[in-house]
């Protein structure tokens, strides 16, 4: 969690900006040890904590009183999103999922459902439960994102 850190704070101090270019490559290793310990709760859980304490101990240089929130609901999410996608053991954990997003007695029911739909309908399933219950993003800039990318003129193959 180390490198996403980074980038939020580097970014919140000192701006950003996008240039539609490859500048560099991230490769995603599935069994790197930042994976295995997005697949444990409790590594996620204590790692967004002090990620967490972090940044409301700099709370208003450079983050937002609202930054700490988004922040825990994102790397939740993101964790969550491993188990489902990459499970340890073949079929995702609903236990560890509750775990790691602190579902209630209703998210723990829907996510142990979910986890019982065969293969890619049981991704699906999770993946727009935890999407909805934590909101990653927001839908109407998921929305405006899609329609930009659609209105963009595509290359020309070479």
């Amino acid at each position: 969690m180390c490198d996403s850190f980074l980038a939020r704070e580097l970014a919140l101090r000192h701006g950003f900006v996008f240039l539609p270019e490859v500048l560099g490559v991230w490769h995603v290793n599935p069994v790197s040890v930042s994976r295995s310990a997005a697949a444990d709760p409790a590594a996620t859980l204590a790692m967004v904590a002090r990620a967490r304490a972090r940044m409301e101990a700099a709370r208003g240089a450079p983050y937002p009183d609202w930054y700490p929130d988004l922040f825990e609901r994102r790397m939740r999410f993101a964790a969550a999103r491993v188990m489902v996608t990459e499970p340890l053991g073949g079929r995702p954990d609903p236990h560890a999922l509750a775990a790691v997003t602190g579902a209630g007695p209703l998210g723990r029911a829907a996510l142990a459902g979910a986890a019982l739909l065969p293969g890619r309908l049981g991704q699906l399933a999770l993946l727009g439960w935890l999407t909805v219950r934590h909101r990653p993003m927001s839908l109407l800039d998921l929305v405006a994102a899609q329609r930009d990318r659609r209105r963009r003129p595509r290359a020309l193959p070479a």
